[in-house]
């Protein structure tokens, strides 16, 4: 159950963010793109504030997906206010797609509790 939860997080916050961008105009490059930085941003967060890991880890997603995002359009061709506006759809995708997939790890939380309590 925990590992299928686990799945279903993980496609959620990969999905919502992808089809944030995608909404707003964004191209599929500019979408893979965004799906990349999203987790090197999400890596390099963890690091850069470890005292924090849950929030510096969605901050980075968030910003890595934005600038991954506008990375992939303008290298597409497409122009600057076209580029920010989908790259601000990426990364309200990703944080959106990220407090789900919290949302699932307190569930999974809860079930694990569960079963350890009233086995």
């Amino acid at each position: 159950m925990l590992g299928i939860l686990t799945l279903l997080g993980e496609l959620f916050e990969l999905l919502t963010g992808a089809w944030s961008a995608h909404r707003v105009g964004a191209s599929k490059l500019a979408v893979m793109a965004a799906t990349g930085m999203a987790v090197i941003g999400a890596i390099a967060g963890t690091y850069l504030l470890p005292m924090f890991p849950a929030i510096s880890t969605l901050f980075g997603a968030v910003l890595g997906a934005g600038f991954g995002s506008i990375l992939g359009d303008r290298w597409a061709g497409r122009c600057w206010s076209g580029s920010l506006q989908a790259g601000k759809g990426a990364a309200i995708g990703r944080l959106w797609g990220g407090i789900g997939k919290i949302v699932v790890a307190i569930a999974m939380w809860l079930i694990t509790l569960g079963a350890i309590m009233w086995p």
